[in-house]
């Protein structure tokens, strides 16, 4: 009997870990995969052009860069806008790159510099593949 109650007890810590961590990792990567590929394949596709960038430091005084793209949009008025995604690599000035955003909100904007979704993608793939992995192994130590 003890040991049918600490099986029980264990699973039930495990569902408990597993919400926690879907309610604060997995949820998240999923929205933004699910995001990004929505916008992709609904929103207006247009080229902008990398204008110039802004760099920061990382914590260990690193430079990341973020591009700052300018483009026209479906109406004919030129927009600018600065990625909110930080690279290590300088971006190449007067580069095209894709630029996604939506019909109804052009300020509903995603740059893509060819890889986004594939990287999205992969992330919510290692994730998944990390959480199974580990969720497996404590099952079956539980069972041994």
């Amino acid at each position: 009997m003890d040991w049918i109650l600490s099986h029980i007890i264990n699973i039930a810590a495990l569902v408990l870990i597993d919400f926690i961590v879907y309610r604060s990792v997995a949820r998240n990567l999923i929205s933004q995969y699910r995001y990004t590929a929505k916008l992709i394949r609904t929103g207006v596709h247009v080229k902008g052009l990398v204008i110039g960038f802004v760099n920061k430091e990382d914590l260990d005084q690193h430079p990341q860069y973020a591009s700052i793209i300018e483009f026209i949009d479906k109406n004919g008025k030129n927009r600018q806008v600065t990625s909110d995604v930080y690279k290590y690599k300088e971006p190449r000035i007067n580069s095209l790159v894709d630029v996604y955003y939506a019909k109804e909100d052009p300020e509903e904007i995603l740059i893509d510099s060819g890889s986004i979704l594939l990287f999205r993608f992969f992330l919510l793939a290692m994730f998944v593949t990390i959480w199974l992995t580990i969720n497996i192994g404590m099952l079956y130590e539980m069972l041994n």
